[in-house]
């Protein structure tokens, strides 16, 4: 087995990897492996694996292999400890600290960063405490520490500043911040996990990079002088074709605030022509939209809005109050029973505004959302009688307050930016104030035509978030339908049927209420023979 000393590689568990930069001893005969809580030796020679550590009950994440080889930092728990791959023993050199937190390996060198409320704080392990800490300012909100250059001169940092998603660099050495990458564009999200890494010994970074125009792609950013951001990948060009709908942001006054969202418009948009307008509800609440190609094009119940754009219409993407990556304040504003009724401000202001513009079409008007975002979906049609069609994905129509099976917190209390001056017993003592935001206690008003899409997510052998709240529809006489994904769960495992039919059910269902088209018999059936999965 050929092997390069000065670089040679543990594989630790799926995917992770501790790399040595020793100078060449027997410590690199050696490979590293956790399994089921354990530390392991593995001698590639002899095949021989030795359990170095047991660890049960505490977090356990390797970092890197000190200068002699012999010597691996790890993060235990909210420890910094470095264990003998030769013997075993292990010595705490930091404790108590701020998770998460990013350690970095240069050498004896070890130095951690950890996100604040306002920044990012880093500083060097020394004589068993963290010294020289410096506290630094990012703009924006939900900081994420990714990687350090391989001199631990810069450290790269992303902050979420609505729906956009910044990459920054912090010199460790004078503080000093730069933004990397442009507003209205995404580098680190829910959808873009892989995140921020250093190549090599270059000072340089890549990393995933997407806008509302531009599907993702890999990027990279090096200071080499010129401090250049160039992209070095195509995989997804084909995504995006000659004929797109355009996509940008938008802002638009509710109340006090300002409310941003992602305005798509159809490929043949006219501003001489008013469009039929569908408003898109995320879930959460404690999530947003963002400004990346991915938010876009997702149909695991959630948006499908270029696709949808493509059929003619306008999607409007709110981030309502209640979103996060806009401050406390922003996201408390649901707190006080106000989880329902604010969004639902929100969504009518902008309606108006598009309609004020002239984007918009006030009689053809459409609204869907994705769990949290159905909840409020099916509470606005029982409000208001101006959208025309509705679809409510992945919801907890019946019971709103999302009672926690194992705290007994309910939807109201379970974070405490939607509590304001709620309390946990209130679910127990205050059903009057709880029926007001339950959308089933208001099926009664709801005059809009309504999808409901459900997967084993909400569904089990002994209840259905969606089946108690369709059964008041019909029975009230109002027209429903039910689809049922059996081997989806909520935003998760949706392949590529459940994601076809979920989009060409959408353009189905809206064209029906908004355009005056005909439904197809296989939209109809689901609804007289719900499946479940054994069948």
């Amino acid at each position: 087995m050929a092997r390069d000393k000065k670089t040679d590689k543990a594989r630790l568990g799926s995917g992770l990897s501790v790399s040595s930069r020793s100078s060449g001893n027997d410590a690199f005969e050696r490979a590293l492996s956790v399994f089921e809580g354990s530390l392991c030796r593995l001698d590639l020679h002899s095949g021989e694996v030795t359990t170095l550590v047991s660890q049960k009950g505490r977090g356990f994440k390797l970092i890197d292999l000190l200068s002699d080889g012999e010597h691996l930092v790890c993060i235990v728990g909210g420890d910094i400890e470095i264990v003998n791959v030769r013997t075993g023993e292990r010595r705490t050199v930091c404790t108590d600290l701020t998770l998460p937190c990013l350690v970095k390996v240069t050498g004896d060198s070890i130095q951690v960063a950890s996100p604040t409320t306002t920044g990012v704080r880093f500083g060097e392990v020394s004589d068993g405490v963290l010294g020289g800490v410096q506290d630094v300012t990012i703009p924006g909100f939900d900081i994420q520490p990714h990687s350090w250059t391989d001199d631990g001169e810069l450290l790269f940092v992303s902050s979420t500043k609505g729906v956009s998603n910044i990459l920054y660099s912090v010199n460790t050495t004078t503080g000093n911040v730069e933004q990397l990458t442009e507003d209205e564009k995404v580098v680190f999200s829910y959808n873009h996990r892989c995140g921020v890494h250093t190549l090599h010994t270059r000072t340089s970074i890549i990393f995933p990079y997407s806008s509302l125009n531009a599907a993702t792609e890999l990027w990279m950013w090096e200071d080499c002088g010129k401090k250049q951001l160039k992209k070095v990948s195509t995989f997804n060009e084909e995504l995006v074709a000659e004929r797109m709908p355009t996509s940008h942001v938008i802002n638009y006054p509710s109340g006090e605030f300002s409310i941003e969202a992602i305005l798509v418009l159809p490929p043949d948009y006219s501003s001489d022509k008013a469009f039929p307008t569908l408003v898109y509800v995320h879930g959460g609440p404690e999530t947003h939209v963002n400004a990346s190609f991915t938010e876009l094009i997702s149909a695991r119940a959630e948006s499908a809005a270029i696709h949808l754009a493509n059929q003619g219409y306008v999607v409007l993407l709110p981030n309502c109050r209640g979103s996060d990556g806009y401050g406390a304040e922003f996201e408390s504003e649901i707190g006080s029973y106000q989880v329902m009724n604010k969004p639902y401000q929100d969504i009518m202001c902008g309606i108006d505004y598009l309609v004020e513009q002239g984007i918009t079409d006030a009689s053809l008007l459409g609204i869907y959302g994705s769990s949290y975002g159905a909840q409020v979906t099916a509470w606005t049609v029982s409000h208001t009688s101006r959208f025309g069609a509705a679809v409510c994905a992945v919801g907890v129509h019946y019971d709103a307050l999302f009672v926690d099976r194992y705290h007994g917190d309910s939807f109201l209390t379970y974070r405490d930016t939607r509590k304001g001056n709620a309390e946990k017993v209130d679910i127990w003592t205050k059903p009057e104030l709880m029926r007001q935001i339950s959308p089933i206690e208001h099926v009664a008003s709801v005059e809009t035509p309504m999808l409901l899409v459900e997967t084993s997510g909400e569904r089990t052998d002994d209840y259905s978030y969606a089946q108690p709240y369709f059964n008041g529809l019909t029975k009230m006489g109002k027209e429903a339908y039910l689809v049922y994904y059996p081997e989806a769960f909520h935003n998760g495992g949706w392949n590529d049927e459940y994601k076809k039919d979920y989009m060409q059910r959408l353009v189905c269902w809206f064209d029906y209420c908004l355009k005056g088209f005909q439904l197809p018999e296989w939209f109809i059936a689901p609804t007289n023979s719900l499946p479940t999965k054994d069948t």
